[in-house]
């Protein structure tokens, strides 16, 4: 968690701002915190614009725009510097994301996945002004909302970071969620946008009450999880009597890529087709019950979610199910973590 003394120190950041911060002597071989930017070689574009902030607090937040594609990704996490070897690491969700050589205190190489030096002409270096200019990202975000008086707190599960929310965004839904569950603490999935010292709501995705950061660090695995299905659309889904609790299950193996589900009565399943954040479903065989109301009405909410969805997110051990303009279809929960 970020203490109150830095966060009252980096107030003055802003995403077009700068500011000088004292060294740590930890990082004396690396000038932080500072940003560290420029355009490394791509395979397939003009090349991939690099954008670096490493925070005192060993934090990282990064933004990389495909030069030539409307295509730009964000990340974070926690950045560590062996400096025997003067590599820089860069881990998120518990994997590592990418090295670098600390070639100089301004500047970074790119190495390749197993931590070696490219062999290239090409430009792998970023460069720091040895000043922290902090670019806003945008991303998925998992962490605890918490009242502070009269204002909220998202303190973010992967580098601990806590960031005040802006009065503005979806905000309003996140206090709502907050009532509803009569919670002054509560486990949330948002989409946010993190500066500085703010985080701003862009969308509120769900309250998860038996969730923790401790339970969330790492990403669940999208195959071979059953998923308990949270939510359709806006609406909360919670089985009644016997019902059977509704899920999801992807498998990969012998039988190929194949699920199966249930909303609570009649087993239906496919096959799926995965690419990255691409997923598509094909019908397949399904048991032909009759379903008592209320479950017959969300059996037919289920398949039709099933049938539009067109990309998933996995996000600790939640999974979210879009359609092809990133709408939200379903929420679901991993079970095998009970």
């Amino acid at each position: 968690m970020r203490r109150v003394a830095l966060l009252l120190t980096l107030l003055a950041v802003t995403a077009c701002g700068s500011t000088h911060i004292p060294r740590q002597k930890e990082a004396s071989k690396l000038a932080t915190p500072s940003s560290f930017v420029g355009d490394l070689p791509c395979a397939d574009c003009q090349g991939i614009r690099y954008h670096l902030d490493l925070w005192p607090d060993h934090v990282f937040h990064l933004r990389r725009e495909w030069i030539g594609y409307e295509l730009v990704k964000y990340d974070i996490g926690r950045w560590s510097l062996d400096t025997g070897r003067r590599v820089l690491k860069l881990e998120s969700a518990g994997e590592m994301l990418m090295q670098f050589e600390a070639v100089h205190p301004r500047t970074l190489r790119l190495l390749d996945a197993k931590g070696n030096r490219v062999e290239s002409d090409l430009n792998y270096t970023l460069t720091s002004k040895g000043l922290l200019e902090a670019v806003d990202i945008t991303l998925p975000l998992r962490g605890t909302l918490a009242a502070d008086g009269s204002s909220l707190r998202f303190t973010e599960c992967l580098t601990g970071g806590t960031f005040f929310v802006a009065d503005e965004g979806e905000t309003a839904a996140a206090r709502q969620a907050m009532i509803v569950i009569n919670s002054d603490s509560v486990y949330v999935t948002i989409e946010g946008t993190l500066h500085a010292t703010t985080v701003v709501v862009r969308r509120f995705i769900n309250t998860w009450p038996m969730e923790s950061c401790e339970r969330s660090l790492s990403d669940a695995s999208l195959v071979n999880t059953r998923w308990r299905l949270d939510r359709i659309d806006r609406e909360t889904i919670r089985p009644t009597g016997a019902q059977r609790e509704p899920y999801l299950m992807l498998r990969d193996g012998d039988t190929g890529a194949v699920y199966e589900a249930s909303a609570g009565c009649n087993q239906m399943g496919g096959s799926y087709a995965l690419s990255g954040e691409s997923l598509s479903f094909t019908a397949g065989p399904m048991t032909l019950m009759a379903c008592d109301a209320p479950v017959d009405a969300l059996e037919k909410r289920y398949i039709d979610a099933l049938s539009r969805a067109r990309r998933v997110r996995v996000l600790g051990n939640t999974l979210e199910l879009m359609d092809e303009t990133g709408g939200s279809l379903a929420l679901f929960e991993a079970l095998y973590l009970k």
